[in-house]
């Protein structure tokens, strides 16, 4: 952030503790971020617990900055601008991030019952702020997402999980340098180095830049794009643009010699790209060896599959990758054909479509057949909602953000396997989303009645959260 906006930011926000405070009008009472986009850059600002919740006017639910916000434990409702006709600096709010409710100037009796709630309910009463105010600054410091990222997971050891094992990839944030210029290769690598050591013996898995698009960098000006989750972006640009791609590369292999790393490549789109990827790497594993630099030399390298023709040629794409990753969020809408930042298809987007269900089906059964193991990340694996109908797919290692984590491994404790399998295979033969909720909705409610705790094939998940 620049140091200007940063000091206007100050003078409107004071500092803002992580305690909340109701019912006074003190600098020290977090804020509802009220605000009519919340993009990605936006989401960014916010300082975990400093903010109680934000509410957008337009965008989706699944959009990127709404996503964000969440992943930080912030309650994020968006697409609701008539609501927000009605708010002012200084309401009193309460949101509910379970449900997406919002209650305006509630009751004493409301309020008190909205702090009340269970730890993690997402509920968050305080005053809204400014119509898009900057969020959540917390003595001159701000949270920001990393487009270099990483995930650490429990050791695969090499082959797929057996049935009644779970991997928990928790989406372990390394940030990109933040300076106004390309990070050098140095300083990405001790930034890797650095998470790599952090996590210990586990597995950590970078993905390369995810850029472009509504993910801009400070020092990367893509063009401007009619429809940018279409264009330029991921992989895209990293095989176009050798200057980013290179540097981030040589600084995930090099700090691959301090532990178990591996690499992941977004936005893949066919094996002849993971072909190239790997030209690449091979040229840039040559440089390490001729010039004595430490580095892995083995460096298993996987793809996202998120969109759909990556998803139908999936043997072809597993036979130039050592693990595949599935990325829901985008190819819910690729599937779709839903933009998942535009509030007025926002209702189409439909991670329980049972096309979209279908497809995953095919690329676990497709990395099975090539002995691939096989993750899925986004939203669709932090809702404990969908845990049982994931497991019933096939899928035992699911990334997400940490504050999902215990939710999904209560959720994994409450149903057998033969549940599980049950309700995939019902679920795939679904006319409609709704068909397939209903049917959810149904495995739930005769496991709450039963009151019985399940061990999913058997035994205890066996992933540990931080």
């Amino acid at each position: 952030m620049r140091q200007d906006i940063l000091k206007e930011v100050r003078g409107a926000w004071g500092i803002v503790l992580n305690t909340l405070r109701g019912g006074d009008d003190s600098d020290s009472t977090p804020r509802v971020i009220v605000t009519d986009e919340l993009t990605p850059m936006f989401a960014s600002m916010i300082e975990r617990g400093a903010v109680a919740a934000v509410l957008a006017a337009s965008g989706g639910r699944y959009s990127h900055g709404a996503i964000l916000a969440r992943s930080f434990g912030v309650p994020a409702i968006v697409g609701v601008r008539d609501l927000l006709r009605r708010v002012t600096e200084g309401t009193i709010l309460a949101v509910n991030g379970d449900d997406g409710s919002v209650l305006v100037n509630p009751t004493p009796e409301e309020t008190q019952q909205s702090r009340g709630a269970p730890k993690g309910a997402g509920r968050a009463p305080a005053r809204a702020a400014g119509r898009g105010a900057p969020a959540g600054i917390h003595e001159g410091r701000r949270a920001r997402r990393g487009d270099g990222e990483c995930r650490h997971a429990a050791r695969s050891r090499g082959n797929r999980p057996p049935h009644d094992r779970w991997d928990w990839p928790l989406p372990h944030r390394v940030p990109f340098p933040r300076q106004q210029r390309i990070p050098s290769e140095d300083e990405q690598y001790h930034q890797y180095r650095r998470a790599i050591e952090k996590i210990g013996r586990r597995p950590v898995v970078f993905r390369t830049l995810d850029s472009g698009g509504d993910k801009p960098l400070p020092y990367f000006q893509t063009p401007k794009e009619a429809n940018p989750a279409m264009g330029w972006r991921g992989l895209r640009i990293s095989l176009e643009v050798p200057d980013l791609f290179i540097p981030q590369s040589r600084a995930i292999l090099r700090a691959g010699a301090h532990g178990d790393a591996r690499l992941l490549v977004p936005m893949v789109t066919s094996a002849e790209e993971m072909v190239r990827v790997r030209e690449i790497l091979a040229s840039i594993l040559a440089d390490l060896k001729a010039t004595g630099v430490p580095h892995r030399a083995d460096m298993p390298l996987g793809a996202m599959i998120e969109v759909p023709a990556a998803a139908l040629t999936m043997d072809a794409i597993a036979e130039v990758s050592d693990f595949v990753s599935i990325g829901t969020n985008d190819l819910v809408q690729y599937l779709l054909g839903v933009d998942r930042d535009n509030t007025r298809v926002g209702g189409l987007y439909d991670p329980f479509h049972p096309g979209v269900l279908r497809t995953i089906a095919e690329v676990v059964s497709k990395a099975r057949t090539s002995n691939r193991d096989v993750s899925l990340c986004g939203e669709l694996a932090g809702d404990p909602q969908t845990t049982a109908l994931l497991a019933g797919l096939g899928l035992r290692c699911l990334s997400m953000a940490p504050v999902a984590v215990p939710q999904v491994k209560a959720a994994v404790r409450s149903f057998s396997m033969s549940e599980a399998g049950e309700l995939a295979t019902s679920a795939l033969a679904s006319r409609s989303a709704t068909e397939v909720r209903e049917k959810v909705r149904a495995l739930e409610d005769r496991r709450s009645h039963s009151g019985g705790t399940h061990q999913a094939g058997g035994s205890q998940p066996t992933g540990r959260s931080q």
